[in-house]
């Protein structure tokens, strides 16, 4: 569990290392990514990009396992970080959109990213996984940024919650 949390740190740290590209400032040059979304939640007039190189679907929806995140305002661009919902076994899962948070998720964990408008940052805000012993009893692991904790549990509560959002969320749509 320490490795993990080690890593959930690590992340974090490489999530607010940026680097920043000015570039026109009415319009910023999309011509890089092979596919990209824009995400307009930031009231303060800033918006998320989400860029890939990987999609997958059809020519009505493009969705993506991984992708780039900027933040765009002012004619600015500030690279936040990478996203990756994982698969495996032959199962991909799509970055999804609920509200304000970015999801991504594997068959054994789930995260929750939320950009923090006033740091210009991607926050890894929460995250559920599931590891099994040799007898395949699951332990579940949960952390929310907001308590600062994690919580190891044999109770799949948390796990089964942020899964659900992760469900109901919408998929990201790359074009």
């Amino acid at each position: 569990m320490k490795k993990y949390l080690i890593l959930v740190l690590a992340g974090i740290i490489f999530f607010s290392a940026c680097q920043t590209n000015a570039e026109n400032a009415k319009e910023l040059s999309t011509d890089e990514f092979a596919a990209y979304t824009y995400l307009d939640f930031d009231e303060k007039g800033g918006r998320i990009l989400l860029a890939t190189e990987n999609t997958y679907g059809d020519a009505v929806a493009k969705a993506s396992f991984l992708c780039d995140a900027y933040y765009e305002s002012g004619g600015q661009r500030k690279y936040l970080g990478e996203i990756i919902s994982r698969h495996g076994a032959g199962t991909s899962y799509s970055l999804k959109l609920d509200g304000e948070s970015i999801l991504a998720a594997h068959h054994h964990n789930v995260e929750r990213y939320v950009i923090d408008h006033d740091e210009q940052a991607l926050i890894l805000a929460e995250y559920a996984f599931e590891t099994f012993d040799a007898e395949g009893n699951g332990t579940f692991t949960y952390f929310q940024i907001s308590d600062g904790k994690e919580i190891v549990t044999n109770d799949p509560q948390f796990y089964n919650d942020l899964y659900a959002k992760y469900l109901n969320a919408e998929m990201i749509d790359f074009q």
